[in-house]
């Protein structure tokens, strides 16, 4: 006997290859909404498998001849919305973002409410680096660890998640920056970043965060310390080239993603990281990770290549 038909499909986006990014929706049918937790990433990420595809080069030629249109290009827009709302059945293709237009309120409000209601359900997992979900876990499974409150306190890492994008949380990422919960710190470091320039009254608490004793934290703070001043460009670069030569593989692609995406700020690390190359492109095919991070690094090293 066939189950009802339900009444919301739910969908998660995380990290693909080197390509790092936390994403999610529900849909009734007819609306689709989607939280964008990490707004200050493109759709289209540069990533390596995909980089090599005759239709991503080709995109990409077309957009810097300015031969494309308003929807590809926002595609290819550096940064995306935090909040996306689309009518399915009048918009197939998903042309016309809603979500900011009050008239269709209710029907957000909703469907961001019932994403979150199932995000606390599920108590979502993929808002944990994966090194630091691995390491609460311990000899347990990640889903076993994720059902104690104590072990993994979901409702503040969402609420930290949430800040991300937000242009008057700088404040409060600050203060969170040194919250007790690691994945509550991890998210307070991507939101600073995400900041860019708007995150300079927080140099000082991120120069603390490279000591922080979560990976993750101390990469994303000095992903942003390295963009925010020269200043503390050394002691960030120092870090990143540390996390690149763990033996965590988990820690060491998110420092070369990091890396990747410092572009020109990373150059001083490209020693250490040629040499964490060549490390990768001998450990492929006995670890997954290793592809990854070769992918990272040379786009970093070898950009268009």
């Amino acid at each position: 006997m066939a189950s009802e038909p339900r009444e919301y499909v739910f969908g998660a986006r995380d990290r693909v290859d080197e390509a790092f990014d936390t994403a999610r929706s529900v849909r009734d049918g007819r609306w689709l909404y989607i939280r964008n937790y990490r707004p200050e990433l493109s759709w289209a990420q540069p990533e390596g498998y995909s980089d090599q595809s005759d239709f991503r080069r080709e995109l990409i030629h077309l957009a810097r001849e300015g031969k494309l249109g308003p929807a590809p290009m926002t595609y290819l827009a550096p940064t995306r919305q935090r909040e996306e709302l689309y009518d399915t059945l009048a918009d197939p293709h998903q042309l016309v973002n809603f979500a900011a237009q009050p008239e269709h309120f209710t029907t957000l409000q909703r469907l961001r409410a019932r994403l979150r209601d199932w995000l606390l359900e599920s108590r979502d997992l993929g808002f944990l680096p994966e090194a630091d979900m691995l390491a609460r876990a311990g000899m347990a499974t990640p889903y076993e660890m994720a059902r104690r409150n104590d072990g993994y306190p979901f409702d503040r890492v969402l609420a930290a998640a949430e800040l991300v994008g937000s242009r008057d949380a700088i404040g409060e990422q600050r203060r969170l920056l040194a919250d007790s919960d690691s994945g509550v710190r991890y998210w307070a470091a991507v939101g600073l970043r995400a900041a860019g320039g708007e995150a300079r009254a927080a140099q000082d608490d991120l120069q603390r965060a490279l000591s922080d004793s979560a990976s993750a934290v101390r990469v994303e703070a000095a992903g942003a310390l390295a963009l925010l001043t020269s200043d503390g460009t050394p002691a960030a670069l120092d870090v990143l080239a540390t996390a690149l030569g763990s033996a965590d593989w988990n820690e060491s692609l998110h420092a070369a993603r990091t890396l990747q995406r410092l572009g020109a700020a990373a150059k001083p690390a490209f020693p250490a990281m040629r040499a964490r190359l060549n490390q990768a492109r001998e450990q492929e095919g006995k670890e997954t990770h290793a592809l990854f991070i070769r992918f990272a690094l040379e786009g970093a090293l070898l950009p268009g290549e």
